[in-house]
C-alpha cells in the first residue's frame, strides 16, 4: 500500500504524498513551481527572501510563508546566512476542505499571492518542537497528527493576524510614524528590515504600502539610506574600527558594509576618513 505521506530530516526533491516534510539547512533554491501542492515555510533561523513576479516576501523565525500550488518563485538567503527552515508541502485536494473551513485562510488564499502569517513565540516554539518529535524511521502515525495540529497551529496564528489586519488605516499609520521616527533617531541602525516587520501587527505589504505614502520610500530602502548617513557620521567622528561600525549597523559582514557605503559615496569607508579629516574633501588614490 502506497504512503500517502512523507517524513525526512535529510533534504531531498521533489513531493510524493498528501504530506511531505522535510528540513532544510539552507535557503536558497532556483526558480520553481509546486503544481499541485501548498509549500509551507516556516524559519528556523536567518531571514530569507521569497521572490514571487519580483515582488520580494522577507520571511524570518517566527514567521509562516504559505504559497498556493502554480506559483513560481524562488528563495534566497539574505547575505552569507543559511537560512535553515521546515518545509511542509500538502497536496490541494488535501488542504482544499481544511481551507474552506477557515474563513480567513479561505480568504487569504484566494490569490495568486504568497501570505505570511506572523507567529508568536509560543505557537513558533511549540511547531517546531513538533516536528522536532519526530524522527525518519518512526514517523508514519505521528507524523500526521503532527502535521494536522501544525496547521490548526498555523490557522490560529491565521486568524489573530486577519484580526489585526482589521486595524483602522490611522493605526497602521501610526505604526509607519513611529518606524520612522525610531530610523530617524538611529534607534534601528543595527536593525534589518525584517525585524521591523515583526514588530507590527500587520502584514509587511500594508506596513510597506502606508510607510511607502509617507515617505517616497519602502522601510528597506529608508532604513539603508539612513544607515549610511549613520555610517559616514561616525567614520568621521568616531575612532571606531570600519569593522566596528559595520557590526554596529547590523551588517552580516565587514566586506558587505565596504561595499554598499563604497557605492553609497564613491570610495571607501578609509579613504572617506582619510580624506575628510586631510583635505575636508575626498580624493581617490
Amino acid at each position: 500500500m502506497e504512503k500517502n505521506f512523507y517524513f525526512s530530516r535529510e533534504e531531498r526533491s521533489g513531493d510524493y504524498g498528501d504530506f511531505n516534510y522535510r528540513f532544510y539547512h539552507s535557503g536558497n533554491f532556483a526558480r520553481h513551481t509546486h503544481v499541485d501542492y501548498y509549500e509551507i515555510i516556516i524559519p528556523t533561523g536567518e531571514t530569507f527572501i521569497n521572490t514571487v513576479g519580483g515582488a520580494d516576501f522577507p520571511t524570518g523565525k517566527r514567521e509562516v510563508l504559505i504559497i498556493p500550488p502554480g506559483i513560481s518563485h524562488t528563495i534566497r538567503t539574505v547575505g552569507s546566512g543559511n537560512a535553515p527552515h521546515h518545509n511542509l508541502a500538502v497536496k490541494k485536494e488535501r488542504l482544499a476542505g481544511f481551507i474552506r473551513s477557515k474563513k480567513h485562510l479561505s480568504t487569504s488564499l484566494s490569490g495568486d499571492a504568497p501570505y505570511l502569517i506572523p507567529l508568536d513565540d509560543a505557537s513558533f516554539t511549540l511547531i517546531s518542537g513538533l516536528f522536532e518529535s519526530v524522527d525518519n524511521e518512526s514517523y508514519d502515525e505521528k507524523f500526521l497528527l503532527v502535521a494536522e495540529t501544525v496547521l490548526h497551529l498555523i490557522a490560529c496564528a491565521s486568524l489573530i493576524h486577519s484580526e489585526n489586519e482589521g486595524y483602522a488605516e490611522n493605526t497602521v499609520t501610526a505604526y509607519c510614524k513611529d518606524v520612522i521616527a525610531k530610523i530617524d533617531g538611529c534607534a534601528l541602525m543595527s536593525a534589518n528590515v525584517a525585524d521591523i516587520y515583526r514588530s507590527y501587527p500587520v502584514s509587511h505589504s500594508t506596513l510597506c504600502k502606508e510607510f511607502h505614502r509617507l515617505t517616497g520610500k519602502t522601510p528597506r530602502d529608508y532604513l539603508s539610506e539612513k544607515k549610511m548617513e549613520y555610517a559616514a557620521s561616525l567614520v568621521l567622528t568616531t575612532s571606531l574600527s570600519i569593522l566596528e561600525i559595520s557590526e554596529m549597523l547590523g551588517f552580516e559582514s565587514g566586506s558587505h558594509f565596504i561595499r554598499k557605503f563604497s557605492k553609497q559615496y564613491g570610495v571607501s569607508p578609509l579613504k572617506y576618513r582619510k580624506g575628510r579629516r586631510t583635505n575636508n574633501t575626498i580624493k581617490e588614490e
